[in-house]
């Protein structure tokens, strides 16, 4: 029901190319119920002339040189639904059973755990971005609601970095989601938003932080 990166990225020949550091990141996709709640709720909340939300905060920084180039965000915290807060639950204990090898029996303790502190919807148009940042809290997610389609290397992606830059070691990995997909890591994970370039191009994401709390 999920995926995380693979150790054992390349084997040929005898030969093996072993990852045994870093962070994991989870992949997954969201039900059909809770992704056409997700595209009324970034309808809702789009019209509102106040951008607000986590994210609004986090790129405070960038405001007065590049403001119309950041991605607009909004709170959705007051929007959400029980359905939906355990759909998130759900995943965010799937990603915590996987890292720590737990029984397949624990995730419903794992989803007891589980924190909701932070939601917001995203919205990005043409040539819009999201510098490199990080989140507070434990895990972090990001819901693909509307992807437009591209050819163009890296347009759209999202790209994840870690560790120091060094010969012969990979520090960054550029993922190309696709809608309704859910990508999960955690949350001081450095990462990034490439813009699309081509005409009226709109992307959507929801985002989330979440804590795991220890009882």
């Amino acid at each position: 029901m999920w995926e995380l990166n693979q150790q054992i990225e390349y084997a040929n020949e005898g030969i093996e190319l072993i990852r045994p550091f870093g962070p994991f990141i989870y992949k997954h996709k969201i039900s059909d119920t809770f992704h056409s709640k997700l595209l009324e709720w970034s309808n809702d909340v789009s019209d509102k002339k106040e951008v607000g939300g986590y994210q609004s905060d986090l790129f405070h920084e960038f405001k007065d040189t590049a403001n119309d180039e950041i991605t607009k965000s909004y709170n959705l915290l007051g929007h959400i639904d029980i359905d939906s807060l355990k759909e998130i639950k759900e995943h965010c204990s799937g990603y915590v059973n996987a890292c720590g090898n737990y029984p397949v029996q624990a995730r419903t303790h794992l989803r007891e755990r589980v924190r909701l502190t932070h939601f917001w919807i995203n919205i990005q148009q043409e040539r819009q971005w999201q510098p490199k940042h990080n989140h507070t809290g434990d895990l972090s997610f990001v819901i693909y609601v509307k992807q437009p389609k591209s050819n163009k290397s890296a347009v759209g992606n999202i790209t994840f970095s870690y560790g120091e830059t060094m010969n012969w070691s990979v520090n960054d990995m550029q993922i190309k989601p696709e809608e309704k997909d859910i990508l999960i890591f955690p949350a001081w994970l450095k990462h990034q938003a490439f813009p699309f370039v081509e005409n009226n191009q709109t992307r959507i994401t929801a985002a989330g932080n979440v804590a795991i709390m220890n009882k």
